[in-house]
């Protein structure tokens, strides 16, 4: 479990310990562990989405105090609303947190392959624009938990997903004949090509949740792989 504090933000990216089950979601229940992280974060307000790998997602407005437990569909939130936590729930797909510090806004992706496949990321990116008039390259970028290319391997298939993108190779790691997705790498090439430096992306939280057992996986779990939760909130 990792927890980024600054004066202005919190992120909390958590592990196995803290986590909810495939019927909780299904339920929509707030959970224990939900209630927990809340008040680690001292946030008043949650909202989580049920994910579906899509484009959607939602803007918490300031007038809006409604509880979002896994409801309505989408996959990624964004606020510039005190005390509000924001989240998504992931078993190795990529938490992605989104921080502006001129606008003061925050948002929150989960970006599994399809989702990121089919830009979720840029598209996220572009509504907060659209909605707030923030500028991509005041953006600051925390990628947390999820696949590493260590073990992520991927078919043939896989990476015809993503022949939409010209520099594909970047991202693609071949080993051995075999073929390995690097998501931080894809995550860095869009971010460049969307005028954010590099060097406002932080990885430091972006450990393998396949090969370390403190993480919940649904490539080493399978359907027993329950979901660890990320989130962010403004102070």
């Amino acid at each position: 479990m990792f927890v980024h504090k600054t004066t202005s933000f919190s992120i909390y990216f958590g592990d196995a310990q803290e986590s909810v089950s495939l019927q909780e979601i299904s339920l929509q229940q707030n959970t224990q562990a939900l209630k927990n992280i809340a008040q680690q974060l001292q946030i008043d307000q949650v909202a989580l989405l049920r994910q579906e790998h899509g484009t959607q997602g939602l803007q918490i407005k300031f007038d809006d105090n409604q509880k979002y437990f896994f409801s309505p569909t989408g996959d990624y939130l964004f606020t510039q609303k005190l005390e509000c936590g924001i989240g998504v729930v992931t078993a190795d797909c990529l938490p992605i947190v989104l921080h502006d510090p001129i606008t003061k806004t925050v948002g929150i992706i989960h970006a599994g392959w399809r989702g990121l496949s089919a830009g979720v990321f840029q598209i996220t990116i572009q509504k907060i624009i659209d909605a707030i008039g923030v500028e991509s390259s005041d953006l600051e970028i925390y990628l947390g938990p999820a696949a590493r290319p260590c073990c992520y391997e991927v078919q043939q298939d896989f990476v015809d997903q993503f022949q939409k993108y010209n520099n594909d190779s970047e991202f693609f790691i071949k080993k051995e004949s075999k073929i390995y997705f690097d998501s931080r790498t894809f995550i860095l090439v869009l971010a460049r090509n969307l005028g954010i430096s590099e060097e406002k992306i932080y990885t430091k939280y972006n450990v393998c949740t396949i090969c370390n057992e403190s993480y919940c996986s649904y490539r080493r779990e399978k359907e027993k792989a329950r979901r660890q939760i990320s989130m962010i909130c403004l102070h």
